[in-house]
């Protein structure tokens, strides 16, 4: 993965205590996020190309086939790690309810991030979101980690001395999903597809309706199962990876980091 790893595979240390202040820094629900990041700890996960990044508290893992659910690949997310969330199943539970659906990310900030996992995922139109009416509301997916990734979604954080992109993984009931092209610029282009995962860019954005006043928890179509995180000691718009993000610097004006 470029300049995210050094020679040996040793990535930055970030506990799932570092993680649980990271997030819960602006508000107050600390300890709902401790049960949460804690419990399922044995789940936590650093993806690599041949599992040779190592971080304390994470294992290793890398599978070069995606893995289907709800007949979704779901491709391994290298240069990412994965802070299990305990939702008050077992892992067999998890399972049996939801292998079905499949895995989109939505990239997010700590502050949001935090909020969605302790309460839910709340719908919103601001009044110019794509593919739905100005009346209707929605949550935006993707099932590409790598635009989730970009900084018009997972907002880049200084912690430190290292910078911290979050991700929060989903499952969401396939049949609730609208499929829609990526619409960031440098996903206008027809013929370099930004994630080689996918043939291109027309199914990067996924729109899941939801015009109920409430958030969306579990059996109503989106859970929220792990906290995905970029966390280097480079800047991520330097990292071979991120190279496409350049066509909309300007605009989103992402390299203006907190």
């Amino acid at each position: 993965m470029g300049t995210t790893t050094s020679r040996d595979g040793q990535r930055p240390d970030f506990s799932p205590n570092q993680m649980i202040t990271h997030l819960a820094r602006e508000s107050n629900l600390k300890s709902s996020l401790r049960g949460m990041l804690t419990r399922n700890a044995r789940l936590n996960r650093i993806y690599s190309e041949n599992a040779v990044d190592r971080a304390r508290d994470f294992v290793p893992t890398f599978y070069t086939e995606p893995l289907m659910h709800g007949e979704e690949p779901y491709h391994c997310p290298s240069g990412w790690r994965r802070y299990s969330l305990y939702i008050g199943l077992t892992e067999k539970e998890f399972q049996q309810k939801y292998d079905s659906w499949p895995v989109p990310y939505h990239g997010t900030s700590s502050t949001a991030a935090a909020d969605i996992i302790v309460n839910g995922v709340q719908a919103c139109n601001n009044g110019d979101a794509c593919f739905i009416e100005k009346f209707e509301k929605a949550v935006f997916l993707t099932p590409s980690i790598k635009y989730a990734g970009h900084p018009r979604y997972a907002r880049v954080e200084k912690v430190g001395k290292l910078y911290v992109q979050l991700v929060l993984q989903v499952r969401v009931k396939r049949s609730g999903v609208k499929k829609n092209p990526g619409t960031v610029e440098e996903t206008f282009s027809k013929d370099d597809c930004v994630d080689s995962n996918f043939k291109d860019n027309n199914e990067l954005e996924w729109v899941f309706l939801w015009n109920k006043k409430t958030k969306i928890r579990g059996d109503d179509g989106i859970v929220v199962y792990g906290v995905m995180a970029r966390i280097t000691e480079t800047d991520p718009q330097f990292l071979p990876e991120n190279q496409w993000w350049e066509e909309s610097r300007e605009r989103l004006a992402w390299d203006s980091y907190a």
